[in-house]
């Protein structure tokens, strides 16, 4: 007599109660998740998550008439800004940084060592790329750009903090090296030329010098994107308003809600096109290390006074510099060694 199947698989599972089943392979389960997916980022290490998309990269790669591409690209950085500043809100990174396909959130460790999800790396990983997709389609999608798109997620932590900061000027010679030979190749109109042997800075000036008046704009394209909250404004107690035993302003002009015995900041998010590779000290301490630009921050060519300073040649005194009061003795830093008003 043949044996029913469904009948076998019946009697195999008759003598199982619902009770073992759920106690014995619970258990097992949940172990096996946790073995996977429980490992969480050291407390004390910066780290970076990065989102990349190959689908976005084959629209930006796209070759066309150079002002029709310079035009495509700011209506594609804007998307970029909006994306970013939602990511920025959501998780609170010390900064990003973005290009073309790529958006790189920077942490830096707090005096807590706490993080978003107890700094769980595949919670983090999996509500980051979730929330950039869904924001980066409603963007898209604004502008009538239609891209069938996915994002992928990488975690990379550092045993040495200023390697946080040589990550993202790696990813920042990258958009450089990319944005030029782009622009090039729609300068010509040819999606086949071949840059071996080519020195890019060379194509960069011949760029320039055909197209003078779009120097700015290229200058912008080639050093990417840098997103960091400003401090704009402090309000003391007597200028809040009260809600709920609250002390806030309207979160649409950028105020915070705080507790009655905290100030108020207000806060904005400010857009940089700065080379990160250039005064990398006073870049590391301002844009990494701090958790928020001051109204007078600004690029370190900017300052003034600073001429026995090897890394911030044009700087002005760095003892009153805001970026440096998170260090105990500036002395200890090697790219201050040398700067006598550089107290703390």
């Amino acid at each position: 007599m043949q044996l029913n199947i469904v009948d076998f698989f019946n009697n195999m599972f008759s003598n199982y109660s619902p009770s073992f089943l759920d106690e014995s392979i619970q258990t097992r389960m949940k172990n096996l998740e946790l073995k996977y997916n429980d490992k969480n980022c050291h407390p004390y290490k910066s780290h970076i998550f990065s989102l990349k998309s190959k689908k976005l990269l084959s629209y930006i790669n796209e070759i066309m008439p150079l002002n029709d591409k310079l035009d495509a690209l700011h209506i594609y950085n804007k998307v970029l800004k909006n994306v970013c500043n939602e990511l920025y809100n959501r998780f609170d990174p010390n900064m990003i940084y973005t290009f073309n396909n790529e958006i790189h959130l920077v942490f830096y460790y707090n005096d807590k060592g706490i993080y978003q999800y107890d700094g769980n790396i595949n919670k983090n990983l999996t509500n980051i790329t979730s929330f950039a997709s869904i924001v980066m389609h409603e963007e898209l999608k604004q502008q009538n750009i239609k891209i069938d798109f996915t994002f992928e997620c990488t975690f990379v932590e550092f045993n040495i903090d200023y390697e946080c900061l040589n990550y993202i000027i790696w990813r920042q010679l990258d958009c450089k090296r990319n944005i030029i030979s782009l622009l090039y190749k729609c300068y010509k109109n040819t999606s086949e030329f071949d840059f071996t042997g080519t020195n890019l800075n060379e194509l960069y000036k011949e760029l320039i010098n055909t197209f003078p008046t779009k120097m700015q704009e290229f200058k912008d394209l080639i050093n990417g994107i840098l997103l960091k909250k400003q401090i704009i404004q402090n309000i003391n107690n007597n200028d809040k308003i009260k809600i709920n035993n609250h002390f806030c302003f309207s979160s649409k002009n950028g105020f915070e809600i705080t507790k009655e015995s905290d100030s108020i900041q207000r806060k904005i998010i400010v857009y940089k096109h700065l080379s990160l590779s250039k005064y990398f000290s006073y870049n590391m301490n301002t844009y990494i290390v701090n958790k928020f630009l001051y109204e007078d921050d600004g690029d370190c060519s900017s300052h003034s006074e600073c001429s026995s300073h090897s890394e911030c040649s044009s700087h002005s005194e760095c003892s009153s510099h805001s970026e440096c009061s998170s260090h105990s003795d500036c002395s200890s830093h090697s790219d201050c060694s040398s700067h006598s008003d550089c107290d703390d």
